[in-house]
């Protein structure tokens, strides 16, 4: 059963809000330096391996490619030791369920989100949901946010990285679904849509070396910095960057 009336509209009052000031909400994010180290170095060399490679079919079929990426979800917090279902499954299970979808996910390549219509979304998105969910990356039974972030590094420009604390949080107002992956795949993934098609003009200009690696991760960091704008004192000082950061 998707979310309620009152749920809907909150969502689409934040996408809103985060279309008429997308870059300044880029900008707190960017500011905060809240993410660094193994999960941008693995990030940034994942998509850009997969594009020197030319498309994700040969990312899937390149076993260095697929230890590469492996590495990039364990550094985006896929995999904790100890107790927990926190983790990804055994790097042969990985392989092979990528490889059981490698034609789906190479069929998309071509395919931006900014650039689908309206009249397209719908269809698209009943089509995704069936590729991701078959997906075998986490141990846990939640396909939404390991697999997200895996489509995300072969289809960069379609699929947006999802996670708990700050999408869900974003669009759901908390960490935990109340409807089924499926609806909340769908009511989150048609307003990225929404998002990105409003955005589409300066999207390219926001891309840089850093987090902005792409539209749709563009999109993720501006609901980060969301986030972070709307909790009053959450937003670092220049100071306490400076002081946080190490010598170079």
């Amino acid at each position: 059963m998707p979310s309620s009336p009152r749920v809907l509209a909150r969502m689409d009052e934040r996408i809103a809000t985060l279309g008429h000031d997308l870059s300044r909400f880029v900008s707190v994010f960017q500011r905060a330096e809240r993410f660094s180290g193994p999960s941008l170095y693995f990030h940034r060399r994942a998509i850009e391996q997969c594009r020197a490679l030319g498309s994700p079919a040969a990312a899937i079929r390149t076993d260095g490619y697929l230890e590469l990426l492996y590495a990039t979800l364990t550094a985006w917090g896929m995999h904790r030791m100890g107790p927990g279902n926190t983790k990804l499954r055994d790097f042969d299970d990985f392989k092979a369920s990528l490889l059981t979808q490698v034609d789906a996910i190479n069929a998309l390549r071509s395919v931006s989100l900014h650039d689908v219509s309206a009249s397209e979304i719908g269809q698209l998105t009943a089509r995704l949901w069936p590729l991701l969910s078959a997906l075998e990356v986490s141990v846990a039974e939640a396909t939404i946010v390991a697999n997200s972030k895996t489509l995300h590094h072969l289809l960069p420009n379609l699929v947006p990285p999802i996670d708990r604390t700050y999408t869900y949080d974003f669009f759901y107002s908390r960490m935990n679904l109340s409807v089924s992956e499926e609806d909340a795949f769908s009511e989150i993934f048609q307003r990225f849509h929404l998002l990105a098609v409003q955005c589409k003009g300066m999207l390219p200009g926001l891309l840089d070396d850093g987090w902005n690696s792409s539209t749709t991760k563009v999109l993720d960091n501006a609901i980060v910095g969301y986030a972070i704008a709307m909790k009053p004192g959450s937003e670092p000082s220049d100071r306490e960057r400076k002081g946080n950061r190490s010598p170079s």
